[in-house]
């Protein structure tokens, strides 16, 4: 711990999964045309990474429907919390920028 790239300036915690983050946001306009390429190709490909939860779905249809009503009440209740969260996160940003109502 600590002697990953960054933690010189970041603290002895770069090395945790903000290290990674803090390197991202220092280095991507040094290299945004290397990787353009590469992210793209991903980005076009991206649907296929929701095949393993397709096929899961498939496989446990049965244990899904046994367990319709819990599955849809915490959908809808981790739904709620995470909208709630995220309009307090977004106030409170607001707040400490300094913005104006306008």
């Amino acid at each position: 711990r600590g002697n990953c790239p960054g933690s010189e300036y970041f603290g002895p915690r770069a090395s945790d999964w903000h290290g990674a983050v803090l390197g991202l946001l220092v280095l991507r306009p040094k290299y945004a045309q290397d990787i353009r390429a590469t992210a793209t190709g991903l980005l076009s490909h991206l649907s296929l990474l929701f095949v393993p939860a397709g096929v899961g779905v498939v496989n446990h249809i049965r244990a899904l429907g046994s367990d319709a009503l819990i599955l849809f009440f915490v959908i809808i209740v981790s739904t709620a919390i995470t909208i709630l969260v995220t309009a307090f996160v977004f106030s409170a940003t607001v707040r400490l920028m300094g913005a104006s109502d306008d």
